[in-house]
């Protein structure tokens, strides 16, 4: 197959052309804006210095900015709108988030919620202040804050959280685990503060492969090649023809899938002299691909023709395929409509070294760039969002990973997921990750799709200069 950019162009032009808190005597410390109090004498919003107590947070920018004193008189009965993408289970939480807190705080801000329907529409809105009814915070990908957060459309969020009123405590900074924060950072500053996160691993059949003989789930890409090629050896052997040709590790050839692969080869994906650049073409990322590409030829991985691994799983046509927490529910229904008694795990990705990993991201919040009284009841409302119970609703709803330790064990499918936490590693959330993301899928096709395997060296190289072209146009 011609391994020349221009598959990688076509597919990038069509896709670019589509391109808190309420005040209580009950609550911690360290969670209120330093606001005017009713009796005091009412001024106009201002900017004070930040006071030498000030918190001191060690992964938060070195130097502060003068912390915003708000008026209570001008805050009193502000709207503030947050946009989100999600049409689930959690768009129904936020929708009830949002009524209890303006039920709730005792500043009679009004927060409301809009479900813009998917991240592409968030991606592409254009000219957000300047829509008629404008949002003031959102919860999106790390990454597409982080891109806003370089172009200045949302605010930095390290003065609001170190403050003393407004800002928050040592322990609430600790309950939420720091891969989290950091990939909310650019340019060294926070701008968003994490809402919910998935992991990205194995979906792996523990009963079949005790079975064939393997107590332990793979930890090394030596064992999981073993097991792969031993669940389709023994589905080449079976009675139903339609079985042969599978059994081991289902392909799947998304960006969140290559990654994973790559990095359990011990790949550092990012360039060192320019850490916001990509640069795959190391001796890592090939390990990785020949790894893949030799299974693939040994018989031990195969391609469905159902986009949906999950009826695969339940039937033993796969022993293992890539998939997120989110699909972990909808997978033990569907081997129960089986009638299926297997036993499964979701487990990190083996490595090349021992140490299995699990890549993570997801969504955080932001607040958009617009007056300082709607920047402080944005503020407001994502401290209440932030609290230990409204964390661990939303990470229900969204069945992903609890942000802290402390509440790890309430993850509605923590029984599948096993030891997953001490596995987790970033995703990459930079703004070059959009960009980066679409051509690498595409590499990652070809891997499992090439004329002739001489072909398999070029593979990395074009998908750098892809990147870079399409990170140079207007």
């Amino acid at each position: 197959m011609n391994l020349k950019p221009h598959r990688f162009f076509l597919h990038w032009m069509a896709l670019l052309a589509g391109v808190t808190f309420w005040l209580s005597a009950c609550s911690p410390p360290g969670l209120w804006p330093d606001l005017v109090r009713p009796n005091e004498e009412q001024t106009p919003a201002k900017i004070t210095p930040t006071p030498a107590e000030t918190r001191v947070h060690l992964f938060l920018s070195a130097t502060p900015s003068p912390t915003p004193v708000i008026d209570l008189k001008a805050i009193r009965g502000e709207e503030v709108t947050l946009w989100h993408p999600f049409t689930s289970k959690v768009a129904d939480v936020l929708d009830q988030m949002a009524n209890e807190f303006s039920r709730q705080n005792p500043y009679g801000i009004r927060a409301g919620v809009v479900s813009v329907g998917s991240e592409d529409v968030l991606a592409s809105s254009p000219g957000i202040s300047a829509v008629e009814n404008p949002p003031h915070l959102v919860l999106a990908p790390s990454a597409l804050l982080t891109r806003w957060g370089r172009e200045g459309v949302v605010i930095p969020l390290d003065d609001w959280m170190r403050a003393p009123e407004v800002g928050f405590s040592e322990d609430v900074v600790g309950s939420i685990r720091r891969v989290f924060w950091q990939q909310d950072r650019v340019n060294g500053k926070q701008v968003g503060i994490p809402a919910l996160r998935t992991a990205y691993g194995l979906i792996y059949n523990q009963s079949w492969a005790q079975e064939l003989g393997y107590d332990s789930p793979p930890s090394t890409v030596n064992q999981f090649r073993e097991q792969m090629c031993a669940a389709a050896k023994a589905n080449n052997r079976s009675p139903y023809l339609e079985k042969r040709g599978t059994g081991g590790w289902l392909v799947d050839t998304s960006s969140t899938t290559a990654i994973s692969w790559l990095s359990a080869f011990g790949l550092r994906f990012e360039k060192e002299n320019a850490p916001d650049s990509f640069q795959f073409d190391q001796p890592e990322a090939l390990k990785a691909l020949q790894f893949l590409r030799k299974m693939q030829l040994e018989g031990c991985v195969w391609i469905g023709r159902n986009p949906s691994p999950q009826q695969y799983f339940a039937e033993r046509y796969a022993l293992a395929y890539s998939g997120t927490l989110q699909m972990l529910a909808s997978q033990q229904r569907i081997l129960s409509n089986v009638g299926s008694e297997d036993q499964w795990l979701f487990i990190p990705y083996p490595s090349a070294d021992g140490t299995p990993i699990a890549l993570s991201d997801g969504y955080s919040f932001g607040i958009f760039r617009s007056s300082s009284t709607k920047e402080a009841a944005a503020w407001i409302f994502i401290g209440w969002l932030s609290r230990s119970e409204q964390q661990v609703r939303l990470s229900e709803a969204y069945s992903g990973l609890m942000l802290g330790e402390k509440n790890q064990d309430d993850l509605s499918v923590s029984g599948h997921t096993g030891e997953i936490y001490p596995s987790i590693l970033p995703a990459p959330a930079s703004p070059e990750w959009l960009i980066a993301r679409r051509p690498l899928e595409d590499a990652f096709w070809q891997v499992f799709n090439l004329a002739s395997e001489e072909q398999l060296v070029t593979i990395l190289p074009q998908l750098d200069e892809m990147i870079i072209e399409l990170s140079q146009d207007p």
